[in-house]
């Protein structure tokens, strides 16, 4: 681990002769003292001293590159004798703030304003926060962090980074949440129950029953441009007014609804991109986007209604939501109008009499469900059928995606 500490090479350490210079740490630093940050004593010492737990940007570890980890803070540090006295405070608090904020870890961005006068409001700048906490029912954390932020940033937050190891409680994620609506201009991220594995959060889709965990309801977020929510199977609801402005994509996995949700451009006007991926309990879901240009929903267990008026949209994708015949028994039907769309991956039964598409001419590329030519394979009677209808659905197409299972030849 490497961190900075003061050296005192003008006399009293501070002021913008200050040098820093770096050092090795054989041990976890020990949390620091409560800071007093103009007068705001102590609102930055509740952040968690652990590294985030999930590598949201994929930056994390890039030492040879000159971030990651501090490595950017390390390569850009003097020795404070001779060629290259005080490299750090050469650079103008934006470039700093850019060298922070690769940390990706908000909590040691704040630190370094113990180092020095001249360090002590730059991480007012850093535009991105990446935070995390291990409570279930205490978020205390994240809150703090937003208040301060919200308090003394000078620039707005373009990017929120929250990932809970446990399974965060409603409330807990609540409380947050909506400090955050209003502070965020650009994008939001929730990972929820980080620490359990993919595959295992994934069966919970087909597993009965699962561990009800509460719902949560999303506040409106009039500035964000992307929400990415991973609840790990909370609940969740939207607000029943407000518009979300600016949002341009939402991505919903590993959550839980509670029957109908409905989309259109009096709440999401400039939406173009929608995934709902591994979720339990939508069985109606209506879309009225004008300018919705991408859709994939997968493993949407339980739908039973799709109705979507999307007259832009050029790429759907759509994967293990209807196969289940205890739900097709039930199924009220698809709608689907799309005159513009070029992509159609279609990975899921397919019936023309309950699923029905709109004229599309546009249509370039069409991915059906497997084929088992064998018919020996248990899955062929469910798969066959539908690919068949579907190809006679769309006889004229330029490009079709297929997977067909061949069995290898018995050796004599």
């Amino acid at each position: 681990m490497v961190v900075l500490v003061p050296i005192d090479g003008d006399g009293d350490g501070e002021g913008e002769g200050g040098r820093a210079k770096a050092v090795t740490d054989p041990a976890p630093a020990p949390a620091p003292a409560p800071m007093d940050i103009d007068g705001d004593r102590g609102a930055l010492d509740v952040l968690a001293p652990a590294p985030m737990a999930m590598d949201l940007d994929r930056d994390r570890g890039r030492d040879r590159d000159g971030y990651g980890d501090g490595a950017a803070l390390v390569a850009s540090t003097s020795n404070g004798r001779g060629r290259g006295r005080g490299h750090l405070n050469d650079l103008p608090e934006d470039i700093l703030a850019v060298i922070l904020r690769r940390l990706l870890d908000t909590r040691a961005a704040a630190r370094t304003s113990l180092l020095s006068r001249r360090w002590r409001h730059v991480w007012k700048w850093v535009s991105g926060l990446f935070l995390h906490h291990y409570q279930p029912h205490d978020s205390s954390i994240v809150r703090a962090a937003l208040a301060a932020h919200a308090v003394h940033a000078v620039t707005n937050i373009n990017k929120l980074y929250v990932v809970c190891l446990r399974s965060a409680t409603p409330d807990a994620t609540a409380s947050w949440i909506r400090v955050a609506a209003p502070l965020i201009s650009g994008e939001l991220a929730f990972c929820n129950r980080a620490s359990v594995p993919f595959h295992m959060l994934f069966d919970e889709v087909f597993s009965d029953p699962i561990e009800e965990r509460g719902a949560l309801e999303l506040p409106c977020f009039t500035r964000a441009t992307k929400i990415a929510l991973r609840l790990g199977f909370l609940g969740l609801s939207l607000p029943p007014s407000g518009v979300f402005a600016a949002l341009r994509e939402l991505r919903l996995s590993f959550v839980r609804f509670h029957g109908e949700l409905t989309l259109d451009d009096t709440v999401m006007p400039f939406l173009e991109g929608l995934e709902i991926y591994s979720a339990r309990g939508l069985a109606s879901l209506t879309l009225r986007l004008k300018h919705l240009i991408s859709m994939n929903l997968s493993a949407v267990r339980g739908l039973l209604r799709l109705n979507a008026v999307v007259p832009r949209l050029k790429f759907l994708t759509v994967s293990c939501c209807f196969r289940s015949s205890t739900w097709l028994v039930a199924m009220a039907g698809v709608c689907i109008v799309a005159e513009e769309l070029q992509v159609l991956k279609w990975l899921d039964w397919y019936c023309p009499r309950l699923i029905k598409f709109s004229q599309m001419p546009r249509l370039y590329v069409l991915s059906v469900s497997p084929f088992y030519p064998y018919g020996r394979h248990r899955q062929h009677t469910k798969f066959n059928p539908s690919c068949d209808r579907l190809l006679k659905t769309f006889s004229r197409i330029r490009c079709l995606e297929m997977l067909v299972f061949i069995e290898p030849k018995e050796q004599s």
